[in-house]
């Protein structure tokens, strides 16, 4: 579980350090692959570019 935790935390980070919101950050855009345990986001459709620290706090927010 921790690595999962840990993954998902990174995944984020590089998102928002590239100006990418994901826009409908939610577990069920998230798919985990069992062979090589490695996370994958999915579902983009909303997404956008931003460097605002609101938009990026709103993404965590929908996450939680």
């Amino acid at each position: 579980m921790d690595d999962i935790v840990l993954q998902i935390g990174d995944t984020i980070g590089k998102l928002h350090d590239g100006g990418v919101i994901h826009g409908d950050l939610t577990t069920s855009n998230m798919l985990w692959r069992s062979g090589t345990n490695q996370l994958v986001l999915i579902d983009f459709g909303l997404s956008f570019m931003s460097t605002h620290l609101e938009d990026k706090a709103v993404d965590l927010y929908v996450l939680e």
